[in-house]
């Protein structure tokens, strides 16, 4: 599955600065106080909603799902920092996905050994934990480039379920390919 993937785009060479930074057009929202400059919000592709911590509560463990996008949500701005264990090459292409108004949490997958449709979750921040891992690849979609995140230890993809709802959870899939709730804008 990440071969086909390798061949849809080309493999980014330094993807920790540029996964974050891009900004897509349409997508031209000012960070909050809270957020740094080079953190932006995850904008699902199908639904034009972004990725947040449920209830701004920061906990290990606490959902991830999917609300309208805004200036005041800080909890929805993500900055992506290198990933990569002690000895092994940084330059792999793997990034943590870190929130920005909470730096010492990250993105995660569910540690539970059944990798579908689990709900993403915040984490403490953890260099050594793949769950925290995410390969990116960057996609061409109607108005634009848009990111399929993959998680380095379950292989699945961050994936918008019900895309169109507020509070949708945001969850694990296999990649289905050009699925437009797969893909995020950033």
């Amino acid at each position: 599955m990440k071969n086909a993937l390798r061949t849809l785009t080309p493999r980014l060479s330094m993807v920790v600065t540029a996964l974050l930074a891009t900004v897509v057009a349409g997508l031209s929202t000012a960070a909050p106080a809270g957020a740094t400059t080079s953190s932006t919000n995850l904008m699902n592709v199908e639904s034009r909603l972004c990725m947040g911590v449920s209830g701004n509560n920061f906990f290990s463990g606490a959902p991830i799902i999917m609300w309208d996008c805004g200036t005041n949500h800080a909890d929805q701005y993500w900055t992506g920092i290198p990933a990569y264990q002690s000895g092994q090459n940084p330059d792999k292409g793997y990034v943590m996905i870190q929130n920005a108004e909470h730096s010492n949490y990250c993105l995660a997958a569910p540690f539970n050994g059944e990798p579908y449709s689990q709900q993403l979750i915040i984490e403490p921040c953890n260099q050594q934990d793949a769950h925290q891992w995410w390969d990116v690849y960057y996609v061409g979609v109607g108005r634009g480039v848009a990111a399929v995140l993959t998680n380095e230890a379950t292989s699945r993809v961050a994936q918008a379920h019900e895309p169109n709802q507020d509070g949708a959870p945001v969850i694990q899939e296999p990649y289905f390919g050009g699925a437009s709730n797969q893909e995020w804008y950033a």
